[in-house]
């Protein structure tokens, strides 16, 4: 498993959004606390408990009434809303440049997860045809060719 290299020039592009992404929580997956958002988020649960009950048991249940509304207005409504801003960091740059941005996801560019390999190494437990893992050797530069084509 990989990610783009923290210096590329993708992840430098795009690290102010990140950030005000984050703050925002305006993706679902790894969500952190935000004061301004459960400042804004927080009346509006209260107020829809009142208004309407029965919208703690909308689908699906698990999640409750602060994620359904997370969900919508943050993470759908909201961060469409953002997606201008986004473009705009790329208003502007060179082909060179917006090629450079595309490279940071070639393999040779890509950082390996070190910690997430190693666990998965080490708690693969599927056996071969012969009653043992097999392990797979590193692609060769001829197998990364015929990946590219």
């Amino acid at each position: 498993m990989l990610h783009t290299n923290p210096k590329s020039k993708w992840n430098t592009t795009i690290a102010p959004f990140l950030k005000k992404k984050t703050e925002l929580r305006l993706d679902a997956w790894g969500v952190h606390p935000s004061k301004e958002s459960e400042a804004a988020l927080d009346p509006l649960v209260s107020w829809v408990e009142k208004v309407c009950p029965q919208a703690k048991d909308a689908y699906p249940g698990p999640w409750g009434l602060e994620r359904h509304l997370l969900r919508n207005v943050h993470q759908t409504f909201l961060s469409g809303m953002m997606s201008d801003e986004f473009a705009e960091l790329f208003r502007g740059m060179s082909m060179q440049d917006l090629e450079e941005c595309a490279r940071s996801f070639h393999y040779e560019e890509c950082v390996q997860r070190e910690g997430l390999n190693k666990a998965l190494r080490e708690h693969a437990h599927v056996e071969g045809e012969e009653g043992k893992w097999e392990e797979h050797p590193e692609p060769t530069e001829e197998d990364r060719e015929k990946l590219e084509t």
